[in-house]
Parts: structure tokens; C-alpha cells; sequence
């Protein structure tokens, strides 16, 4: 059995007026446990993800890669954790392309020479064949998702969370992004979605939220059974 990756013992994030929005969950996900994180609308899926990598903080016990999410450990967890937003607009922040992807791996190790061809690379792996240097807000939503995932990927993370990574996506976009998903060697992938076909294609296992609280956590199958 391997290592646990991600162990959460008891964990509580409240929202500022002291609502739980997360209620003492307690799970752990090891090395290549694909998870889908499921739940209705309010359950706590997408608070749950920016809680991984600190961008909300709770009480309890939160680890990742065996690091305690705090302060002094959260440059290493965003370093090897991915978590691409629902929204793509969110996470673009540079005015083309090629320096919103390029943007990570220069602030690793500082060549950007070599930043520009690994951002190449990602941006190819996902299959955008668009202008580098064209401005992120002149994008397609399904185009920005792309550069989104390589601005993650480009990185190598051990872990990819993907909150409802098939929104703004057709058919054809969502049997894209399965395949690019299933070629990625060595990362856990934890995904956030409403999808349950979309999930059985990248997940064998299954974590459901219900009013912040864990419903159900074990193999996806005889939690689809349960739905």
C-alpha cells in the first residue's frame, strides 16, 4: 500500500459569519488514488481544493505530500499541487499566452529561456494550436481552460486538483481533455464535478459531500449505485 498523499483528520472551514462550510472531514488519498469529489451545489467541493493547497485555511488537520498546509510549506505545495479553477478567467492573469504558462516555471528556476519551451511543451500537450503571443481575454472560454491546464501542468505536479474541469466544453472538448488526462504518468488526480460518467472515465474513487460533511468516501462504482 502506498503513502498517503493527502491526510485530512478532522478538518472545519468556517465562512466568516461562522458557518461551517466544511464539517470535521476526516479522509486520506494515496499516490495515484484518482478521486472524484461529488456532492450537490453548496456542498463544500470547490472550498475543499483551495483548502489543499491554503488558499483557505480551517481548523484541524491538514496535510499534503506530508506537509502541514501552513504558511511556511505553502510555495512547496503550490509547487507540486495543480489545482485548476472552474472559472479559467480566474487564473489567467498574464497579457499573453506564452507568459501565463511561461509565468510558473521562470519563477521555479528562473531561466526563461527554458521557461518558454517547457510552456511550449505544455501548451502543446493540451492541444492548443493558437497564437502564443495572442492576449489572454481573446480567448475562447474552451481555449482558456487549455492554457489554464498548462499553466498547471507545466510545472509537474504530483497531484492535480481540477474543479469541474468539462465546464464550457462540448463533446469533442471533454473527449479531448479525458485524453490528455489519461496520458499524464504519476499524478493524482482529484476532481471536482457533476459529471458521474465524466468521473468513471478519470476515477476509481469516490468522495461525497453532503452539507460539508463526508457522505460516503470508498470506490466510485458503489458510490454511483448509491446516487
Amino acid at each position: 500500500m502506498t503513502e498517503p498523499i493527502i491526510e485530512c483528520e478532522n478538518y472545519t472551514y468556517r465562512y466568516g459569519d461562522g458557518t461551517p462550510a466544511l464539517r470535521q472531514l476526516s479522509f486520506v488519498v494515496r499516490a495515484l488514488e484518482h478521486t472524484a469529489v461529488l456532492g450537490l451545489n453548496g456542498s463544500g467541493k470547490s472550498t475543499l481544493l483551495r483548502s489543499l493547497v491554503g488558499l483557505l485555511r480551517g481548523e484541524g488537520s491538514l496535510r499534503v505530500l506530508g506537509l502541514e498546509v501552513k504558511k511556511q510549506n505553502l510555495r512547496e505545495i503550490r509547487q507540486r499541487v495543480g489545482l485548476v479553477f472552474q472559472d479559467p478567467q480566474v487564473q489567467l492573469f498574464c497579457p499573453t499566452v506564452i507568459e501565463d504558462v511561461a509565468f510558473g516555471p521562470a519563477n521555479v528556476h528562473g531561466d526563461e529561456e527554458r521557461a518558454r519551451t517547457e510552456a511550449e511543451e505544455a501548451l502543446e500537450a493540451v492541444g492548443y494550436v493558437g497564437d502564443y503571443f495572442t492576449s489572454c481575454n481573446a480567448l475562447s472560454l474552451g481555449e482558456m481552460r487549455k492554457v489554464a491546464l498548462a499553466g498547471v501542468l507545466v510545472l509537474r505536479p504530483d497531484i492535480l486538483l481540477l474543479d469541474e474541469p468539462d465546464s464550457y466544453l462540448d463533446r469533442e472538448g471533454k473527449e479531448r481533455l479525458l485524453r490528455i488526462l489519461h496520458s499524464l504518468e504519476g499524478i493524482t488526480r482529484i476532481l471536482v464535478t457533476h459529471d458521474v460518467e465524466f468521473a468513471s472515465e478519470l476515477c476509481h474513487q469516490g468522495l461525497y459531500l453532503e452539507k460539508g460533511a463526508i457522505g460516503f468516501h470508498g470506490p466510485l462504482r458503489e458510490l454511483i449505485e448509491k446516487l
